[in-house]
């Protein structure tokens, strides 16, 4: 939750009380719910702060429901759990590991691609893959793009 504004209007997020303000300050406390928010943003936003700090050890503010990276582009959830790009089904060659790796395709030749690995499993269990089996596939990340 966040405060934004226009002008000297401002709007919480959080109990949708609106108020005038003569001076923007960094820090805004909503005179309703109480909710504070630290940070101007220049999309019209005073955060209250949210943001995690990437692997690359770039700060990530948690504003949307997904959220880039800038240094690394990995997303995020607004709870700040990394997301996956995509999920790829993968098996080793005549079950032989050292074969490298077989990948499911689709109709049209191409791999298919999941959006999470739950989505994956539930795709292979409902075409005739017992659970005891699903141990057999890798579930890989991969890009939206490869």
């Amino acid at each position: 939750m966040y405060i934004n504004f226009e002008g000297n209007e401002l709007f919480c997020q959080k109990c949708n009380h609106t108020w005038d303000v003569d001076n923007l300050n960094y820090k805004q406390v909503c005179p309703s719910c109480g909710l504070i928010s630290e940070g101007l943003s220049s999309m019209g936003v005073i955060r209250n702060n949210p943001f995690i700090t990437c692997k690359c050890g770039t700060r990530v503010y948690l504003d949307c429901k997904e959220n880039e990276c800038t240094g690394c582009q990995a997303k995020y959830n607004q709870d700040g759990e990394y997301l996956l790009s995509k999920i790829i089904i993968a098996r080793p060659i005549n079950g032989i590991s050292l074969n490298g790796n077989e990948y499911l395709l689709g109709n049209n030749g191409k791999v298919l691609k999941f959006d999470s690995v739950q989505i994956a499993k539930d795709f292979l269990t409902e075409n005739n893959i017992s659970t005891d089996e699903l141990s057999n596939f890798y579930f890989v990340e991969a890009s939206d793009d490869e």
